[in-house]
């Protein structure tokens, strides 16, 4: 009787070794290290100082070096890089101040499928914070052209994160 619990003691580590080693991956996996074209990054670094200092903002610099303001760290859930957020924001463009999109109601996004800007700037505040960021072309939209949104345009995106969570079988709504 002994050799067969002992059997079946061996089985079930067996499977359970089996099981945690071939656990399911996070639901994304990130490349947070885009390549930038130097030349118009440059540019686009020392037109957001200028545009900065203009308007006298104090602006902390990512180490991707992206410039963001820290307006509310927040205090609730903290986002990770594969999270799902729901944020109010505004997008607009800094040459012209124009607003190029917006959500006053809080809208859902998954943070992997989001510009650069806010997969780099968003696990940086928790639920309840708000920050400004001062995004150059490449960490925004790049040379791709949307509506109301010219190539290598800089972008100033104001953000209220309302709720976090990281989806789970990389489905959205899972909580």
């Amino acid at each position: 009787m002994n050799k067969h619990i002992l059997s079946f003691t061996v089985v079930i580590l067996t499977v359970l070794i089996i099981t945690v080693g071939c656990e399911e991956k996070a639901p994304c996996e990130l490349d947070l290290n885009p390549s930038v074209r130097q030349t118009q990054f440059r540019a686009d670094q020392d037109s957001i100082t200028q545009y900065l200092s203009d308007n006298g903002i104090d602006a902390q610099t990512h180490e991707k070096g992206m410039r963001y303001v820290i307006h509310d760290k927040g205090s609730g859930s903290t986002v990770y890089p594969c999270s799902a957020i729901i944020v109010t924001f505004e997008t607009r463009l800094m040459a012209s101040g124009a607003i190029v999109d917006s959500a006053s109601t809080p809208v859902g996004y998954n943070l992997p499928q989001m510009p650069y800007a806010w997969q780099f700037i968003m696990p940086l505040i928790k639920e309840g914070g708000s920050v400004t960021m001062y995004a150059p072309s490449d960490y925004g939209y790049s040379d791709y052209e949307f509506p109301n949104i010219p190539i290598n345009s800089n972008l100033i995106i104001d953000v209220e994160l309302v709720e976090t969570y990281t989806p789970r079988n990389g489905s959205f709504y899972a909580r």
